[in-house]
């Protein structure tokens, strides 16, 4: 498994973590201790995009190759703070920046072309991009400070989505997204809630929280989203707990934090979110452990931090990922909490070398 963090890159192979940090006195160390994402294309090539340049990993070695924006050679990345990878249904691996607009990769040549914006029709509309997702169509969605556009990947030609139903700038600040069945994507906001938006129509429907309405959005402030296997979606938010939608009355039930009752959410903010293979949703929350959600028993099981053996060794718990013993949850500790779906025992794993901030995006190791 691999976890980023602001201080460096960790492995955890299911007995130790060994740490990849920046050396500023070697060239094949990390561009960057702080991580921003993680990658595993379909060659299983590891990349790691840092706020000072992208990386690919070289198992053998235990070394990183780096790709580093170089003033006057447009050849290379246009910015050092990567964003978002995606590799596309041709192969073509896509590297999103914030403040540098896209870049296409040639993994061959290690040269990159870049798409900015200020182009002329048919340009990106902003350079700071905050999330990238190829939907079933192969077309790629450019999710942005200030607003989504669509990408096709074929010509490089850029088409904004304008969004009228926005209330306010930050509804154009496009934070998550999550394709759904019929091909829609669903998109968080950054302080506008959620949107619906149909490609084909071009058109935006607002779920958004009212003060007046108990049924709608717990607050607009997104933070994480997760489209189940039945197809529904789930949204995480800051002090507004965790929301699942019912379509297609629209309104959202909600599960929220109860003071008294050990069966409710352990805190209002929700930072992750993960659906194992039995249907289990694990919910990480802002300091307030893990609570694990089985459907149809509308109970919260709670993991945090007790003094105790197989507890959670910390309570502000972000991304999950699935291994192979189980459901993994990162907190910004020097340690990490492996649970057992089959017993629900937390096994707490030091790291040789502290784990001291906050995780970005884990990956399975593909050894």
């Amino acid at each position: 498994m691999w976890i980023g963090t602001r201080d460096g890159l960790n492995r955890y192979d299911g007995r130790t973590i060994v740490v990849f940090r920046n050396d500023p006195s070697d060239s094949t160390s990390l561009a960057d201790s702080y991580i921003r994402c993680i990658y595993e294309d379909r060659n299983k090539g590891l990349w790691v995009g840092t706020v000072n340049g992208l990386n690919l990993y070289d198992p053998a070695h235990g070394t990183f190759r780096r790709w580093k924006h170089r003033e006057g050679d447009s050849s290379t990345l246009s910015h050092n703070i990567i964003t978002g990878i995606l590799e596309d249904h041709k192969g073509r691996f896509w590297v999103a920046t914030y403040g540098g607009g896209l870049n296409l990769l040639d993994r061959a040549t290690g040269r990159c072309r870049s798409f900015r914006m200020g182009g002329g029709p048919g340009s990106l509309r902003d350079d700071r991009i905050l999330c990238l997702l190829e939907d079933k169509s192969g077309m790629i969605w450019v999710g942005t400070q200030s607003g989504l556009d669509q990408l096709d990947a074929s010509t490089g030609h850029f088409t904004a989505m304008e969004n009228p139903a926005a209330t306010n700038a930050s509804g154009n600040t496009i934070i998550a997204m999550q394709a759904d069945r019929q091909g829609d994507l669903w998109l968080g906001t950054e302080d506008d809630g959620l949107y619906l938006f149909d490609p084909l129509r071009r058109s935006f429907t607002r779920y958004g929280h009212s003060d007046k309405d108990a049924s709608s959005l717990g607050n607009n402030m997104i933070k994480c989203m997760l489209m189940d296997h039945k197809g529904q979606l789930w949204a995480g938010s800051i002090n507004g707990g965790l929301n699942l939608l019912h379509q297609p009355v629209g309104n959202f039930y909600h599960y929220a934090y109860e003071p008294g009752n050990g069966s409710s959410l352990s805190q209002r903010t929700i930072s992750a979110l993960f659906e194992d293979k039995q249907g289990n949703l694990w919910v990480g929350t802002h300091r307030g452990g893990i609570n694990i959600y089985s459907p149809g028993i509308e109970k919260f099981d709670l993991y945090r931090p007790e003094p105790s053996p197989g507890s959670l060794s910390y309570n502000d718990v972000k991304p999950f990922v699935k291994t192979r013993v189980g459901i993994s949850g990162w907190a910004p500790m020097a340690a990490v909490s492996i649970f057992s779906c089959g017993t629900s025992i937390a096994s707490k794993i030091i790291a040789t070398t502290p784990l001291m901030t906050e995780a970005w995006v884990p990956m399975p190791c593909s050894t």
